[in-house]
């Protein structure tokens, strides 16, 4: 399937029309995807400013501007009057109030700036492939900046920002080193530069520039600076010839264009414009230079070149609508300026901020669809949250009620950010997880994505995930004790990465490995091939006395997690045993009086919940309630993360102070976990009592999970555990130490879980259960939204263009096989979770292999294979919306047999992938006029412990008639109600919307009888291979319902596809159960006979006592230690299958479990001892 070339087409929300690429519509510029034909348009109109539009985006268009303009100045040229008519940029006033500027309108006022530039600069502007022209810009954020850039962008100037609080020494360096031609800053810096001019002067330093600064009540809001005899000259020439224009244009355009009346003035521009072309710079030519914050030391110009500039528009293509974006940072700064000017290319919209004095307020106003920030703005929202939080609930008693409180709360913070924001994204330094879990909980509408990434390599990954296209190694660090094989400096390579600091030799020589790899300067641990951990900046690890290291910042996340604090700064000193601090105090805190010994106990408390060695503890803490952190004192860079060096200065006097009174009287400011202020011990006789619990219980994680590392701060299953290992561990800890291990452990940091382990009295709050709203889980309305009514069954099925889910599972792969062979099928797009098409296509590939699914015409029905890289968990399975929407037009029929199969995993973590995926699916089959049909496989599980029955009564038959629905869940495994609210949904979607839908319920899936495959990790598959590796089974019995995976993959394909009757989508559900019973012993005796397997049979108990003998913790059997406490071995449900039956093709019948077939499978049983046990 070919998503390359892409056909867009929308609906009149009204009449439903279909508009075409091409045709007229009118767009909606608040709402989300509303569009109007022009009769409705003109008949009703719309609450909101709509704009008229043809097209997608340029950015959907395989970037047709760029590729038909050949550059970024052609292009914008093409944007700004392509979108004349929206708005653009948007200005606060100071009263606070918004208004926004149309494209045509700053169109203007950049071209009247590129006629200011073009004076100002004469011979000097470069040509296509001329030598580097550069032009300084140094102001605060405002519309002036953007405009200056953009005016740079069409004469073809690099530019080079600067911060506007950067120092002059600083703004000499770089002026140095890039020679700009022009400087254009705001008016109250221009004395900074004209005092540099005269630097330059007085140092006999040959470098002359001219100044132009931001006017904010002139027309073009761009005002030249000429020298101090000049501008006198002008002054009396204004003063003399008010009126004579042609004059006054020789000498000041600026008051030609206030005092000109504006027709006459636009007319003379529009000529200007006729007349105008950009000049198309060479793409390997500079495009701008961006200047690292130089914190330690002379800033570095990374290069970003006119090709580089140009692919910032491919990563900003999946936007949400409608694309409204609030700047806020310095433009100084990547994240803002390269927003700022990608986001007018997709015809979106930017607020300029008045500051971060108005932040929270503009945000309200702007209403932004995302918003990105470094982590010290959410911190500041989940401090006041907590102060009032605090407040509200410091003389509430009752959990309920404070709980209620918290809730309202939440629900208010939530619109902190306006109130549609859809993708937040924190970078630029770590985020703290207390900050990260406020934001995910209390914007819980919202994507959230914790990226990280580097000026001179842009984006690198995001929740601890790589990109697609980084490439990413670990580089040693001997000094800090890393090898680099687990742990090491991050290095990587991108395809937008630098490849060079300007005229910097020296320092990009240290920046790039001989390989070419960028040096982050971060720590980080490998978790697994495509994912990290931050550990700190390489700069920042402090080696102590006694060889120990410690990470200051990662010791302020810990220590500040606390309503009490705003920022804690910790400062470690080489060669020093301790550390020592600064604590910031909040609101809260200012309010309780918090004093030094409140700060020892609040440090004791989070030092053990986080397992702190003594030396990682303060042992000396000085209290601050009044100083602020802002870029204004320095104690913020200008990319608002906290500036350590400059705090380190700040605090300097009360830093030595502190290590001073320690060396005098060591035992003084003492703290650690068994210390209180009226009784302090020497740190050096701290002992931890669980540490030899600690050191057993790591060494257990580490063999269940065949690593040499763990990662603390990771849980067990993003360790790579499954469920498999989950049953190893619960045992494990259960027969060594007599710990129920709560579930929900497992999916905390493992910090936690072995904290638990060593103090299971203090951490009763895991015990709790999920508690689940299952009506509200089971409410189709919260879920889809849509006026499409419920149509009628399709009496003409084409059948020929398949989606399928989880074709990677047991199942899936069964059915891709099928599907594959018939002739009328031209198409299987496959959805899943890989990095790209060709590395989906390779797994397919190994899984029909594995599961001896091969044939001479292989290449033949690869072709007609196409990979989806998506995920089910995701909205649109993370496809961009257009490719979604297209991938629904371009299918026939859906199979969804994907899901998360984990019987250990609770229904929180389930959710996503079982029933969101779900959703998912029913969406897609809405796009078509004509509804897609939908084949879904549940699971008979769905039948829970109300239908289940015991050996003193009789055995109960479910038919597929029978309802799941007339009781909840609770109780149940994870996985088990993850299905039973996704079946619930889907039968309510298929009253509501979509009449054209089918339910398989599998019950236990046995090995195909062509090939013997099954399931490694089925439960009957490990109980089998389990007792002919250990040579004993119980001499109880158990009844099993085994039924084919081929003959499931054969029924389904024949009654949805080959022969589908009219009566297929009235039944309410198909039951893939066998009829015919069979047994475990009669499995094994088939063994024992026919193959010469050695499994002898022994009573229940002393079968228990042998499986207690076993060591090996990979052993099949090892999860079944507890299953086999049972008084006896309960029987497989059964299952009356009518509706299946009733509709299979005359000579299919269901397969009886046969010697022969038992033999088939014996194979695979001794393969798989032979790969995985000998």
């Amino acid at each position: 399937m070919d998503f390359s070339k892409t056909q867009f087409f929308w609906f009149c929300d009204l009449c439903r029309k279909e508009i075409e690429e091409g045709q007229l519509r009118y767009h909606c510029s608040e709402c989300e995807n509303f569009d109007l034909c022009p009769e409705c348009f003109k008949k009703t109109g719309h609450n909101h400013i709509m704009y008229k539009d043809r097209y997608h985006d340029y950015t959907h268009q395989e970037n047709i501007i760029l590729r038909a303009k050949k550059s970024l100045s052609n292009c914008y040229v093409a944007i700004f009057q392509e979108y004349s008519t929206r708005q653009c940029f948007g200005i606060f006033n100071k009263k606070g109030n918004l208004s926004w500027i149309s494209f045509r309108e700053v169109f203007f006022r950049i071209l009247t700036t590129v006629s200011l530039f073009q004076k100002l600069c004469g011979e000097s502007l470069p040509s296509e492939s001329s030598e580097n022209v550069f032009v300084v810009i140094c102001g605060r954020s405002c519309l002036q900046w953007y405009i200056s850039d953009f005016a740079c962008v069409l004469l073809g100037l690099s530019t080079v920002p600067i911060h506007h609080t950067s120092s002059n020494e600083k703004i000499i360096q770089i002026i140095q080193q890039t020679h700009p031609i022009l400087v254009v800053t705001e008016e109250s810096l221009i004395p900074r530069f004209n005092d540099i001019l005269l630097f330059f002067e007085k140092e006999k330093i040959d470098i002359k520039f001219k100044i132009a600064s931001f006017d904010e009540k002139s027309e073009i809001g761009i005002n030249p600076i000429y020298p101090e005899k000049i501008r006198k000259k002008i002054r009396i020439l204004k003063q003399k010839l008010k009126n004579e224009t042609n004059q006054l244009e020789k000498n000041n355009l600026i008051y030609q264009i206030e005092k000109v009346k504006k027709p006459f003035f636009v007319e003379k521009i529009n000529l200007f414009f006729d007349q105008f072309e950009p000049i198309i710079r060479d793409p390997k030519k500079i495009f701008t230079i961006v200047f690292t914050s130089g914190s330690t030391g002379s800033p570095k110009g990374a290069v970003f070149t006119n090709e580089m500039w140009s692919q910032k528009f491919d990563s900003h293509k999946d936007f949400f609508k409608p694309i409204v974006i609030l700047a806020f940072s310095s433009l100084s700064q990547m994240m803002d300026r390269a927003s700022g000017i990608t986001v007018p290319f997709m015809g979106g919209r930017v607020a300029i901020s008045r500051g971060v004095d108005h932040l929270f307020e503009d945000l309200q106003i702007t209403n932004p669809i995302s918003f990105s920030a470094p982590p010290r703005i959410f911190d500041v929202i989940r401090i006041e949250f907590e102060n009032e939080l605090f407040g509200l609930a410091k003389n509430v008693s009752s959990d309920q009620e404070k709980s209620q409180i918290e809730n309202e709360l939440r629900k208010k913070f939530s619109k902190k950010l306006g109130s549609r924001v859809k993708m937040i994204i924190s970078g630029g330094a770590m985020l703290s997880q207390i900050t990260k879990d406020f934001l995910k909980k209390t914007f819980d509408q919202s994507l959230f994505t914790d990226s990280f990434g580097t000026t001179e390599a842009g984006d690198i990954a995001g929740d601890t995930e790589l990109y697609d296209d980084v490439e990413v190694k670990l580089e040693p660090c001997e000094e800090l004790g890393y090898d680099g094989k687990e742990t090491g400096e991050i290095c990587v390579k991108t395809k937008n990465m630098i490849d060079s600091y300007f005229n910097n030799p020296e320092e990009t020589k240290k920046a790039f490995t001989s390989d070419g790899y960028f040096r982050t300067g971060d720590i980080g641990r490998r978790v697994s091939a495509k994912r990290f951990v931050l550990i700190d900046r390489k700069k920042n690890i402090v080696k102590l006395a006694q060889a120990t290291f410690v990470s200051p910042t990662y010791l302020e996340s810990v220590f500040s997690d606390s309503p009490f604090f705003n920022y804690v700064y910790i400062h470690a000193s080489p060669g020093k045993d301790y550390v020592v601090s600064v604590v910031i105090l909040s609101e809260v805190g200012r309010q309780n009086k918090v004093d030094f010994f409140a700060c020892q106990k609040i440090f004791r408390e989070l030092a053990q919940q986080k397992k702190l060695q003594p030396y990682e503890i303060p042992r000396a803490v000085h209290i601050d309630s009044t100083t602020l952190f802002s870029i204004e004192n320095g104690l913020l860079t200008p990319s608002l993360k906290v500036n350590r060096p400059n705090i380190e200065r700040y605090y300097k006097e009360i830093i030595d102070k502190m290590y001073k009174d320690l060396e005098s009287n060591p035992l003084s400011f003492n703290l650690d976990f068994n210390s209180n202020h009226e009784n302090t011990e020497n740190q050096s006789n701290f002992i931890d009592p669980s540490l030899k619990i600690r050191k057993e219980v790591t060494s257990v994680i580490k063999s269940i999970l065949s690593v040499q590392e763990i990662l603390p701060n990771l849980s067990f299953y993003d360790q790579g555990a499954d469920s498999l290992s989950v049953i190893r561990l619960r045992s494990t800890i259960s027969n060594k130490y007599h710990i129920d291990l709560p579930q929900n452990l497992l999916y905390k940091p493992l910090e936690d879980l072995i904290t638990f382990i060593c103090n299971p009295d203090l951490y009763s709050g895991f015990q709790k259960n999920e508690q689940i709203d299952w009506s509200k889980e089971t409410d189709l309305s919260a879920y889809i939204d849509s006026d499409k009514k419920l149509s009628e069954i399709s009496k003409h099925l084409k059948n020929e263009r398949i989606f399928l889910t989880g074709c990677t599972g047991f199942i899936g792969i069964h059915l891709l096989w099928e599907f594959v062979q018939l002739d009328f099928v031209k198409s299987v797009a496959c959805l899943i979770r890989c990095k790209d098409e060709e590395s989906g296509l390779d797994r397919v590939r190994g899984l029909l292999e594995t599961a001896g699914l091969e044939s001479p015409l292989m290449k033949d029905y690869e072709e007609k294979i196409s990979i989806i890289p998506g995920d089910l968990s995701l909205p649109n399975f993370g496809l961009a919306k257009a490719k979604f929407f297209e991938l629904g037009n371009q299918i026939d029929v859906i199979f969804h047999s994907g899901a998360l199969v984990d019987s250990f995993l609770p229904y929180s973590i389930l959710r996503a992938p079982n029933v969101l995926g779900t959703i998912e699916v029913l969406k897609l089959s809405l796009i078509p006029e004509q509804k897609t049909p939908i084949h879904y496989f549940s699971t008979v599980s769905v039948f829970f412990s109300s239908y289940l029955y015991s050996r003193s009564k009789k055995q109960k038959m479910l038919n597929e008639d029978t309802n799941p629905f007339e009781d909840v869940p609770n109780g149940q495994q994870g996985y088990t109600q993850s299905k039973w609210v996704a079946e619930n949904l889907v039968n309510q979607f298929k009253k509501a919307y979509n009449p054209m839908i089918t339910i398989w319920r599998p019950a236990s899936v046995f090995c195909s009888t062509l090939t013997g495959f099954l399931n490694p990790k089925d439960m009957n598959n490990m109980l089998i291979t389990g007792f002919a590796l250990l040579g004993y089974a119980p001499d109880e019995d158990m009844k099993l319902n085994l039924v084919p995976v081929d003959f499931c993959a054969k029924a389904v394909c024949e009654i949805t596809l080959k022969n589908p009757s009219n009566k297929l989508f009235s039944f309410s559900a198909f039951h893939l159960s066998n009829p015919f019973e069979s047994s475990l012993w009669f499995v094994l005796d088939c063994l024992i006979k026919n193959d010469n397997f050695q499994i002898k049979k022994i009573p229940l108990f002393q079968f228990r006592r042998k499986l207690l003998q076993i060591e090996d913790e990979k052993h099949p059997l090892r999860p079944f230690i507890v299953f086999f406490q049972q008084d006896f071995l309960p029987d497989s449900l059964f299952f009356e299958s009518k509706n299946l039956q009733s509709l299979l093709p005359k000579g299919m019948n269901y397969p009886k479990i046969t010697n022969e077939v038992i033999s088939v499978y014996s194979k695979f049983i001794q393969k798989s001892i032979k790969n995985q046990f000998k």
